[in-house]
């Protein structure tokens, strides 16, 4: 998550700076305004999605938005999409369980009991993500420790000095400090199998795995369902993987998605104007956070849980 996010916070203050408007409400409409206001500067998805505001405050929506009583192996709304108070700086989703390295360089994760059998390691962190029984996190010496019930050997982490990882149900990818994309965890038709790098991101779907080259290109393997590891070409700024499909933004600000559209969820507006900054795909919904800070969603056509409502 670490590599492209950091742009997108200077990114959006610089908009705001040159022409984010400021409203002076009467006391009736204050609160609308002032969630009209909020800047977002990070953004994270799977069957809910959270966004951290500038001021490091977080909104989560979507499934696990309530804390059902029968919470367990089978039910998986467990509260994973209420955000706690605080202030945090990075927010990792997973898909019944999220985790949030707060100002203090602190991990907190809750939702789905199973994913939170263990308790993190130490920090400090350079990045986290979070599956679905398991989470990781690079170290500050950039080695990476996964905890929780991985399945197969999602939580055997490989050696070596990593910069970026992302996590999904069933394994993880990393981007070493050489360029070279890791996988681990169950093998799903070649999914644990990246082509050679230098890479400088790389995403986890379902069963498949893209990577970003230096020059902003993309590269897929694994299970090539739907069209999933079949990405656009050119060049682009951030993208993210859902289950089945996949969203870009391109340098232009523009955006695009491949994939899976049961959901809708690769139909975007075609005269949505060129304002997008960062993707967030999840199972039903690909959500952005555009340049001026404000998020939207798209998909949704036949979900139950509110994994478009953005604020």
């Amino acid at each position: 998550m670490n590599p492209s996010w950091m742009w997108i916070s200077v990114l959006v203050g610089f908009v705001c700076l040159t022409g984010c408007p400021t409203q002076e409400p009467d006391d009736d409409s204050a609160g609308d305004d002032d969630a009209a206001d909020v800047v977002y500067t990070h953004l994270d998805a799977s069957n809910h999605s959270c966004a951290l505001a500038e001021d490091g405050s977080m909104t989560c929506w979507g499934y696990g938005s309530t804390v059902h009583d029968a919470c367990s192996e089978y039910n998986q709304e467990c509260g994973q999409a209420i955000a706690p108070e605080g202030t945090f700086v990075d927010v990792a989703v997973g898909r019944a369980h999220t985790c949030a390295l707060d100002g203090e360089e602190q991990l907190q994760c809750w939702g789905w009991p199973s994913a939170l059998t263990e308790d993190p390691p130490p920090g400090p962190y350079l990045d986290i993500s979070a599956g679905m029984k398991h989470s990781c996190a690079i170290l500050a010496d950039g080695q990476v420790d996964c905890w929780g019930e991985g399945k197969s050997s999602c939580t055997v982490a490989p050696a070596g000095t990593f910069v970026q990882i992302d996590s999904n149900t069933y394994f993880n990818c990393g981007v070493r400090d050489d360029g070279e994309a890791v996988c681990w965890g169950t093998d799903l038709d070649g999914s644990l199998e990246p082509p050679p790098g230098p890479f400088v991101d790389v995403r986890v779907g379902w069963g498949q795995a893209c990577a970003q080259r230096e020059d902003g290109t993309l590269a897929c393997w694994g299970a090539a369902n739907q069209g999933s590891t079949v990405p656009p070409a050119g060049s682009f700024a951030h993208f993210s993987l859902g289950p089945y499909h996949g969203c870009a933004v391109r340098a232009d600000a523009t955006a695009v998605c491949w994939g899976s559209d049961e959901h809708g969820q690769t139909d975007l507006p075609p005269d949505d104007p060129a304002v997008f900054a960062y993707a967030a795909a999840g199972p039903v919904q690909s959500c952005f956070l555009r340049t001026d800070g404000s998020l939207v969603c798209y998909g949704c056509t036949d979900a139950y849980w509110g994994e478009c409502d953005s604020p």
